[in-house]
């Protein structure tokens, strides 16, 4: 059995290819060759050979494009796995957070249970075109649950930093939407007091603050130097009611938006 689903439509983070399943011996092999493509393998039972190295259950192997990969399963005990391909190049960020071994490129895992029922969606939905930002989010749940339990200071500041780094990415790229942190949580896949902790302790401010101070400063840009109307400023970063915006404006700068613009022009007179 090979199964897989596939992302389709774009994704401001990262962009997946596809998460797939394979548990017949002669689909858990690679004869020696090269991929085109980012992945990671989750061994969810049985054994196998990644380059050489022997990798059981609650194992797992990264590769990365154009390097010579060589895998294939124990002949009296052949792995499952499910993988996870990109050709985003940013999946690179993600690497280091397995803490992988320099050498083989195999890492350890928690909770095979979660990886399981990921592998169960994927049976359940083979061959199914998915939205790019689903499919990043069903991986997460997988990351977030295995490659980063905490074990270490260090792997609980590296799994905080890249929860920040990618719902500030998010924010960056989505200001012109309604964002809320539910809408930040749900594609991380962690709790709102795990996400407001890690922005207080990194950001000082809120996750909410810090939606909101973007929305601010991107605004303020927008009213100084565009010909757009304050209602199109409104519009442009996530405001469906200009008199809404006037009021989430006005309460921080104390000036109007339409105030705020004509003190631009005139002091840049």
């Amino acid at each position: 059995m090979r199964v897989a689903i596939y992302s389709t439509g774009k994704c401001p983070l990262l962009r997946l290819g596809r998460i797939g399943y394979a548990q017949d011996p002669e689909h858990v092999r690679f004869l020696e060759g090269k991929r085109a493509f980012y992945m990671v393998h989750y061994v969810l039972s049985g054994k196998g050979y990644f380059n050489g190295n022997l990798v059981t259950q609650g194992q797992g192997f990264l590769i990365r494009p154009h390097t010579v990969q060589e895998y294939y399963p124990v002949a009296d005990d052949p792995w499952t796995y499910l993988w996870i391909e990109s050709q985003d190049t940013r999946a690179e960020d993600l690497f280091s957070f397995f803490h992988a071994d320099e050498k083989t490129n195999i890492f350890q895992f928690s909770n095979v249970e979660r990886v399981a029922e990921l592998a169960a969606y994927v049976r359940e939905n083979d061959m199914a075109l998915i939205d790019s930002s689903l499919v990043l989010e069903k991986f997460m749940h997988v990351f977030n649950e295995t490659t980063l339990t905490p074990r270490s200071s260090l792997e609980k500041s590296s799994s905080e930093e890249i929860y920040l780094k990618y719902a500030k990415k998010y924010i960056e790229s989505n200001f012109h939407t309604h964002i809320t942190v539910q809408t930040l949580t749900d594609m991380l896949g962690i709790s709102q007091p795990y996400l407001y902790k890690i922005f207080q302790k990194k950001e000082g401010k809120s996750p909410k603050k810090y939606i909101d101070d973007y929305k601010y400063l991107q605004a303020k840009m927008l009213l100084g130097d565009s010909e757009l109307t304050v209602t199109q400023v409104a519009h442009s970063v996530g405001f469906d009611d200009v008199l809404t915006f006037s009021k989430f404006f006005s309460t921080r700068e104390k000036l109007s938006p339409s105030a705020y613009r004509r003190k631009k022009l005139e002091s840049g007179r």
